[in-house]
C-alpha cells in the first residue's frame, strides 16, 4: 500500500503474496502438495489482503481457492 514515486507502484504486500502464490504453484508438489489446489486464508487485514489479491488479474490461472 506504500507508494512512494512513479518508479515504484507500491502494492507490495499484494506483490508479495502474488509472488509466494506463484512459488507454491510451480514447488507445492515437491512437498507432496497439489498445485491445482491452493488455498488463500487470512483473518482481519490478512483476509482483506487474500480478497484483493484474488482480483488481480495476474492471479488468473493460479487455482486460488478461499
Amino acid at each position: 500500500f506504500l507508494y512512494i514515486s512513479h518508479e515504484n507502484k507500491g502494492d507490495y504486500a499484494l506483490q508479495d503474496i502474488y509472488t509466494a502464490l506463484h512459488w507454491l504453484k510451480n514447488y507445492v508438489a515437491n512437498f507432496n502438495g497439489d498445485p491445482d489446489r491452493i488455498t488463500l486464508y487470512g483473518t482481519g487485514s490478512g483476509a482483506v489482503l487474500a480478497s484483493l489479491v484474488v482480483m488481480l488479474e495476474t492471479v488468473n490461472g493460479l487455482y486460488i481457492y478461499f
